[in-house]
């Protein structure tokens, strides 16, 4: 039993190891996506205004890079506890109706975010299939930000299992 224990640990250990590291990996990656769009914003605007050319896809673009760093930051700001959250009217309740509110609300978000990760994988694999692209004057791709989406909220989805995990076990 002892051996067991010890290995479910060290499962344990390594999971929210390796969740931690690619969400940290992911919430990166949408931070530099937001660099590409402030440069790409400045490169447009700067053409508009000296040269009187606009940069092809830019609102395209825009758009779909905001998706994507949105998506991908999610579950790392789950993680740090930084949701926003209504703590004026929550604080009022007492401790053990505060508790369950908390744990109604990792599932609903579990289940809802679940769902949308298991929906948009399935449309990433249509839009790349497809070719499916944003309408502009250059064609972009959408798969990108449609897997974006997916994997942000599939970690978000394993972030919320693991904390309902956490607070089910830390009560028994």
């Amino acid at each position: 039993m002892r051996k067991f224990i010890y290995v479910l640990n060290l499962v344990k250990t390594r999971f929210m190891s390796a969740l931690d590291k690619t969400e940290a990996l992911c919430a990166g990656f949408g931070s530099c996506l937001l660099f590409v769009l402030v440069v790409w914003i400045l490169i447009d605007v700067s053409a508009r205004s000296l040269f009187r050319v606009a940069v092809g896809g830019s609102y395209e673009a825009g758009g779909l890079i905001m998706i994507s760093s949105v998506f991908l930051g999610l579950a790392w700001v789950q993680a740090q506890d930084k949701h926003i959250q209504i703590e004026l009217i929550v604080n009022t309740f007492p401790k053990w109706i505060q508790k369950i509110m908390a744990l109604l609300t990792l599932l609903v978000g579990l289940i809802l975010f679940s769902i949308i990760a298991v929906l948009t994988f399935f449309v990433t694999i249509r839009a790349w299939q497809s070719g499916w692209s944003a309408s502009g004057i250059v064609p972009i791709p959408t798969w990108p930000a449609y897997a974006a989406v997916a994997l942000g909220s599939f970690l978000l989805s394993l972030r919320y299992l693991t904390q309902i995990i956490t607070k089910v076990v830390s009560k028994a």
